[in-house]
């Protein structure tokens, strides 16, 4: 049985007072948090994907428009910025009364757009003919401005997910071996129901889907093959107590966190690298 101390103490932490396992619930709880919020993003993302622009196409709002609307804060949750809707074959409607949305109009206004583009551009001459295709514009502005920023909210959120809960990962690298976690995993026999009601809100499916792939289909002789999401499930399987999950969610971490360190070839030196070679793909 491998048991997670009431006082979590690494190298990182020195002669420190460590980490209580009271404190490493309330992260695991944050962690939860942020998964739940990468989800809605996702999701979100994958909504916008089907937008169908009237003047503005995403190629064209990354090369001319991004980098001059970064500075806005996003304020607006997803479920308000955008509402859903079927009508003209559309799955939504953007909210035109956002922040985001009237921040944009007044960064880029026609005769920004003028002065970028040209009097005699086919969009400049469009927008002021037609006031609609000018609020169109503005649609397709807000569209993909809203989606680089969920890209780069998610990127980050899955930063923070690490480092939130480094004292954990660094516990498990530094303490627990291959022995104790053959003693650990008793039942061989992975049991799916279990894996569903326990991490349902623990892993961002999309991350999990890309770290799957990343050890069964790298062609890179270093990096070492095993199926993580049967790992994952013969861990949750054989967990004992609550706090066992802390376990699943570290070796997890250590295993996305690894991946990083293989692609730059730096596993050699990474301890996360060292323990997915040495100990997680042997299990």
């Amino acid at each position: 049985m491998i048991k997670i101390p009431s006082v979590i103490k690494t190298s990182s932490t020195g002669d420190g007072p460590g980490i209580t396992l009271k404190e490493i619930a309330e992260r695991f709880k944050v962690h939860t948090a942020n998964v739940a919020a990468c989800n809605i993003y996702f999701q979100t993302i994958r909504m916008l994907n089907t937008h169908k622009y009237s003047n503005i196409d995403r190629d064209t709002f990354a090369k001319d428009f991004r980098n001059a609307l970064s500075d806005i804060d996003l304020e607006t949750p997803p479920t308000d910025a955008f509402i859903p809707d079927v009508d003209d074959g559309r799955m939504f409607r953007v909210n035109r009364l956002a922040k985001e949305y009237m921040a944009i109009k007044e960064r880029v206004p026609l005769s920004l757009l003028e002065e970028v583009y040209g009097p005699a551009n086919a969009l400049v001459i469009l927008c002021k003919h037609d006031p609609n295709e000018l609020e169109k514009t503005y649609d397709d502005l807000f569209t993909y401005f809203c989606m680089f920023k969920y890209i780069d909210t998610i990127e980050i959120l899955r930063l923070n997910m690490i480092s939130n809960f480094t004292p954990m990962i660094e516990w498990i690298v530094e303490n627990i071996t291959i022995e104790d976690w053959k003693s650990y995993l008793i039942a061989k026999k992975p049991n799916p129901e279990k894996y569903a009601s326990k991490c349902e809100d623990i892993f961002f499916n999309p991350d999990m889907a890309a770290t799957f792939k990343f050890y069964t289909e790298n062609p890179d002789p270093t990096v070492p093959e095993f199926d993580v999401v049967d790992l994952m499930m013969r861990i949750v399987t054989n967990m004992v107590v609550r706090h066992d999950i802390f376990l699943v969610l570290g070796v997890y971490l250590i295993i996305s966190f690894a991946m990083g360190d293989f692609n730059n070839k730096k596993a050699e030196d990474s301890p996360c690298g060292k323990y997915v070679r040495e100990v997680l793909s042997k299990i």
